[in-house]
């Protein structure tokens, strides 16, 4: 969980953040791995009690939108994965606007129908973890991939490890997700972002 003097100066920023201008564009949303908006656990029947406890849901996750908002923005990642840390670079910049539970993001390069196009990938997947399915680094640990730097009203996000701690994102607060430019840009490459939720599923939105 976002610690509470974080979440506290997002909040003061956001009156701020919704005054600015950007690029970024109405999304094409499409649902990867089917669910439905709320995915219930199981009822636990008590049998000494004879009552069965209500289940627990999980709240959908939205993209109002997402884009690039700088070809060449401020300095805030390194073309490595782990610890958030700047290289002296600018970055790509990209901006969503998110509601609901968050667990990972990943922006990556893709096609119209929301498939990996070539390697491009910038994501939470910090370390040893998985790189889940759709991607072409799918199956091979987050050390393969460089990093994601998750950032609002100027305040980082991510985890120590560079990953991402579950959240609750506010649709008046936008996300800056710094990228350290690979050129795919300048090649004419076209982005998604994946919004992960913590039961796993994603939903996947078009930046154009």
């Amino acid at each position: 969980m976002m610690k509470l003097g974080r979440l506290a100066a997002i909040a003061m920023a956001a009156a701020a953040l919704a005054s600015c201008g950007g690029d970024d564009k109405k999304p094409t949303t499409t649902t990867v791995a089917p669910a439905p908006t709320t995915t219930a656990e199981p009822a636990v029947t008590d049998g000494s009690m004879g009552t069965t406890q209500p289940a627990t849901t999980i709240a959908p996750s939205t993209v109002a939108s997402f884009g690039v908002t700088a070809p060449s923005g401020p300095d805030g990642v390194s073309p490595t994965d782990g610890p958030i840390k700047s290289d002296g670079k600018a970055d790509l910049v990209f901006r969503a606007v998110v509601s609901g539970p968050v667990s990972d993001l990943a922006v990556y390069a893709c096609k119209a129908d929301s498939t990996s196009d070539g390697p491009t990938i910038w994501d939470t997947f910090a370390g040893t973890r998985v790189v889940p399915p759709g991607y072409s680094y799918s199956g091979r640990p987050g050390s393969a991939t460089w990093q994601l730097g998750v950032f609002s009203a100027g305040i980082n996000l991510n985890a120590p490890d560079g990953g991402l701690e579950v959240m609750t994102m506010q649709a008046s607060v936008p996300l800056d997700l710094h990228a350290a430019d690979n050129g795919s840009l300048a090649q004419g490459a076209k982005y998604c972002l994946a919004v992960y939720r913590p039961d796993g599923t994603r939903t996947v939105t078009h930046g154009w």
